[in-house]
C-alpha cells in the first residue's frame, strides 16, 4: 500500500458521524488560521525587530565571509575545537552570502525551517492517535514550550536544525513501521538523513534508544498474547531501523578515517561528573523547565495507563499496539535525553527542545487515546487543565525571554553603532566593564565593529576585575586561560580617552537567558565605586512590563524590565585605585587586594567585617609583598583599619589574607557557592570623593 494513503487512512475523523464536509473543512480552516497566528507571534517580533548579538553571531559572519579559506577547518574532525559539527557551519556560513549581517533573514529562515519540522511531528501525532485535531494540539503544544524562546530568538543554536532532522528519520521510521515489506531506499534516507543529524549535533545519537527500546518493547510484546495477535514483524522493523542507524553513524564517523589525525582536544569533554553536579543541573531544570518535566510524567503516567489496558483487554487491532510500542519508545527517547543532560558539564534552556517536543507528542496521543476509551473523567479533566496551566506558564516565559533578547540585541546594536561615530575613536580602546577578557563577547564585538562597521577598534573586557564572580573554572580550562593572564590583564583597565560600554537593566525573572539573564546593573561600576572619574557620553534603554518569578525569592513578580547601555568618556590617566578579588556586594574570598594610586586622597582607611560563624579569624595586611599588619579579629563588628601610606613614589598594592572562610550553600545560608572570608570596602567612600 502506498505509504501516503497509510498515513492518510490513519488521519482523522473527517466525514464521520453525520458532520458535513463543508463543516470538517471550515473547521480546518479555522485550525489552520489559529496555527498561523500562534507561529506569528512566538516568531515575526524576533524576525523584524531583532538586531545583532555578540554570542555565536559575529563568529557564523567571520566565517560566511571567508567559507573558502575556512572550509577545510570546517570539514576536518581534527580542527582543535574539540568538537565536530560541519553540517552546522555550513548551514549557517552558506546563508551569509545570501543575507550579510541582517539577522532578521537568518531568523526568518530558522523559523521556517522549525515550522516544517513543526508540522512533521505534528502529522506524526495526527497518524499515530488518528486524531487532525491532536495534531493541531501539538503543534500550538511545540510552539508553547519553554525551550522555544532562545532557540527561536537567537542564531546560532544547532537544536532547531537537529530537531528537524530528527522528526524526519522518525517520520521516515513510522512509514516504514506501516510497511510489509522493508525499503532499501527509505532505509538509505534514514541513514542519510541520521549521518546529517549526528554531524549538525552528536546528541542526535538517542535515536539509537528509540530503535532499541521499540525492539525490546516488541519482541516483550510478542511473549505476551492475551489478545492472540502477534506481532513478530514490528521487532523486525525495528531491528533493520536500528541497522540503518548504524550505517548512518559510521558514515557520520567516516571523516575520522579520511582526514590526517592531527590535533585532538578533549578539553570540551574531560571533566568530573558528581552528584552535585547532577544536583544543581537537575535544580536548574526543575525551575527552568517545569512544563517539560510535567509533559513528560504525564506522557509516563498515561502510557503506563494504556499499557495497563493492552496487556489486559482484548484489542480491537493490532495496529493499536504498534502505535503504542512507537509513542513509548518516543518516550523513552525524551527521558534518555533529559537525563543525559543532567551528568553534562554545565546546563542550557536550550537544550531541551528535542525532549520537550517528544513528551509532548506522547503525551497527547495518551491523553487522546485514554478519553477514547474511558471518557472524560476526573483524571482527565484534571490532565488537561494542568496541560493548559503549563501551556499558559510557558507562554509567560517565552514572552518575557523573547522581549528580553529582542530588547538586548537592539540595545547591543545600537551601542555599537554609536560607539562607530564617536570622534576620533580610532585612537581609543573600548572597555566593557561586564564581561572578562576572555569572553566570546569582547571578540564578538571586535569582530563587529571592524568587519561590519569598518572600525578597527581595540576591545578590552574587565568583567572579571570588577566581578571575580565571573571567573567560572569551566570556562576557564576550556579555553586555556592561565590564572597568570587574570593577573596581568589589570594593563587593560582604560586610560584617560578610552571609552567604557557598560550594559545595564534589570531583568529579574527567574528564568534564564544566555548572555542576558538575570541581571541588574544600573551604571558602571568603575563609577560607581569610584576607580575613574567618567562622563557619560551615550545611554539608552528599553522597557518592557513582564510577569515572573522572581529570581531572588522566587515568589510571582509584576513589574517593568529593562535592558540599555551606557558609553562613558574616561577622564582620569589611570584608576584611582581598583581591586582584585573582592566582588560588587563588599565580599572577599580568603585573599585579595587593593592598588591605590598615590593621586588617591589620603588619609586611607578600610572598613573590615567578618560573620559571627566564622570567627575567630586573622587578617593578614600586607603592603607592596612587605608584611604590614597583623589582626586577630575576635567580634563581628565592624573595624576600621588604617593604611598608611608607602615611602616610595608610585602606587601601592595592599594584600589581605584571611584565616577562614566559607561557602554560604554549603552550610546551607542561601544557593550562594562563592567562597566568602569578609566584608572589606575603603572609608570613606571614595565614590564620594573628588580627585585633587
Amino acid at each position: 500500500m502506498n505509504s501516503s494513503l497509510e498515513l492518510d487512512s490513519l488521519a482523522g475523523n473527517r466525514g464521520r458521524n453525520g458532520v458535513s464536509t463543508k463543516r470538517s473543512s471550515t473547521r480546518l480552516v479555522g485550525i489552520g488560521i489559529a496555527l498561523a497566528l500562534v507561529w506569528a507571534a512566538i516568531n515575526l517580533p524576533a524576525v523584524f525587530l531583532s538586531g545583532w548579538f555578540p554570542l555565536d553571531l559575529p563568529e557564523l559572519f567571520f566565517m560566511g565571509e571567508n567559507l573558502e579559506e575556512r572550509l577545510a577547518w570546517i570539514i576536518s574532525p581534527y580542527n582543535g575545537s574539540g568538537r565536530y559539527f560541519p553540517v552546522y557551519w555550513l548551514y549557517h556560513c552558506l546563508q551569509y552570502p545570501l543575507f550579510g549581517s541582517r539577522t532578521g533573514a537568518y531568523l526568518l529562515t530558522q523559523s521556517l525551517l522549525f515550522l516544517a519540522g513543526t508540522l512533521i511531528a505534528s502529522r506524526l501525532t495526527t497518524s499515530l492517535s488518528r486524531s487532525t485535531m491532536a495534531g493541531a494540539v501539538v503543534f500550538g503544544a511545540i510552539y508553547l514550550g519553554t525551550s522555544i524562546g532562545e532557540n527561536l530568538t537567537t542564531v546560532g543554536k544547532a537544536e532547531p536544525l537537529s530537531f528537524v532532522l530528527v522528526v524526519c528519520v522518525l517520520m521516515l521510521a513510522r512509514i516504514q513501521m506501516l510497511q510489509e515489506a522493508l525499503s532499501i531506499r527509505r532505509g538509505l534516507a534514514i541513514a542519510v538523513l541520521f549521518a546529517i543529524a549526528m554531524l549538525t549535533k552528536e546528541t542526535s545519537m538517542v535515536l539509537l534508544g528509540f530503535a532499541g527500546v521499540g525492539a525490546a518493547l516488541s519482541w516483550m510484546a510478542n511473549r505476551i498474547e492475551p489478545t492472540g495477535r502477534k506481532i513478530e514483524s514490528e521487532t523486525r522493523q525495528y531491528l533493520w531501523f536500528f541497522g540503518w542507524l548504524a550505517a548512518g553513524l559510521a558514515l557520520a564517523k567516516l571523516p575520522y578515517l579520511l582526514f590526517p589525525r592531527t590535533d585532538v582536544r578533549k578539553s570540551y569533554t574531560s571533566y568530573e561528573v558528581s552528584w552535585g553536579l547532577i544536583e544543581e543541573n537537575l535544580r536548574f531544570y526543575l525551575w527552568q523547565h517545569p512544563d517539560i518535566l510535567f509533559f513528560g510524567v504525564l506522557s509516563v503516567g498515561t502510557l503506563l495507563i494504556l499499557w495497563q489496558r493492552q496487556l489486559r483487554v482484548a484489542a480491537t487491532e493490532a495496529q493499536a499496539q504498534k502505535d503504542l510500542i512507537f509513542v513509548s519508545s518516543l518516550c523513552a527517547l525524551g527521558w534518555g535525553y533529559w537525563l543525559a543532560l543532567l551528568i553534562w558539564r554545565w546546563p542550557m534552556t536550550y537544550y531541551l527542545l528535542l525532549p520537550s517536543v517528544a513528551f509532548k507528542v506522547c503525551a497527547i496521543y495518551a491523553l487522546v487515546q485514554i478519553r477514547r476509551t474511558y471518557g472524560s473523567g476526573l483524571a482527565y479533566r484534571t490532565a488537561v487543565l494542568f496541560t493548559v496551566a503549563m501551556l499558559v506558564y510557558s507562554a509567560a516565559q517565552i514572552y518575557y525571554v523573547t522581549a528580553s533578547q529582542i530588547a538586548y540585541s537592539r540595545i547591543y546594536t545600537a551601542a555599537l553603532h554609536k560607539v562607530a561615530t564617536l570622534p576620533g575613536i580610532d585612537r581609543s580602546r573600548l572597555i566593557l566593564d561586564t564581561y572578562p577578557f576572555f569572553a566570546e563577547q569582547i571578540g564578538g564585538t571586535s569582530r563587529l565593529l571592524k568587519t561590519q562597521l569598518g572600525v578597527p577598534l581595540e576591545v578590552r573586557g574587565i568583567g572579571e576585575l570588577t566581578d571575580p564572580a565571573v571567573l567560572n573554572k569551566d570556562v576557564m580550562d576550556i579555553l586555556g586561560i592561565d590564572p597568570a593572564a587574570v593577573d596581568s590583564n589589570t594593563r587593560s583597565l582604560p586610560n584617560s580617552g578610552d571609552y567604557v560600554l557598560s550594559f545595564t537593566g534589570r531583568l529579574m525573572g527567574l528564568w534564564f537567558l544566555r548572555g542576558v539573564a538575570p541581571f541588574y546593573n544600573d551604571s558602571s561600576l568603575l563609577q560607581a565605586q569610584g576607580w575613574y572619574d567618567m562622563d557619560v557620553v551615550a545611554e539608552s534603554e528599553i522597557r518592557f512590563p513582564a510577569w515572573f518569578p522572581h529570581v531572588w525569592h522566587h515568589r510571582p513578580a509584576v513589574e517593568h524590565s529593562s535592558v540599555g547601555y551606557k558609553l562613558y568618556k574616561v577622564k582620569d590617566d589611570k584608576p584611582r585605585f581598583f581591586w582584585k578579588g573582592r566582588f560588587p556586594d563588599g565580599w572577599i574570598g580568603p585573599a585579595a587586594s587593593l592598588v591605590v594610586s598615590d593621586r588617591f586622597a589620603a588619609p586611607l582607611s578600610v572598613k573590615f567585617s567578618v560573620p559571627a560563624h566564622t570567627l575567630p579569624v586573622t587578617l593578614a595586611i600586607s603592603r607592596n609583598d612587605e608584611p604590614f599588619k597583623t589582626i586577630e579579629v575576635g567580634t563581628p563588628d565592624e573595624l576600621v583599619i588604617n593604611l598608611a601610606a608607602a615611602d616610595s613614589v608610585g602606587d601601592t598594592e595592599w594584600k589581605f589574607n584571611v584565616s577562614r572562610s566559607f561557602v554560604p550553600k554549603e552550610m546551607n545560608i542561601n544557593r550562594d557557592k562563592r567562597r566568602l572570608a569578609a566584608r572589606i570596602a575603603l572609608s570613606p567612600d571614595p565614590a564620594r570623593q573628588t580627585t585633587p
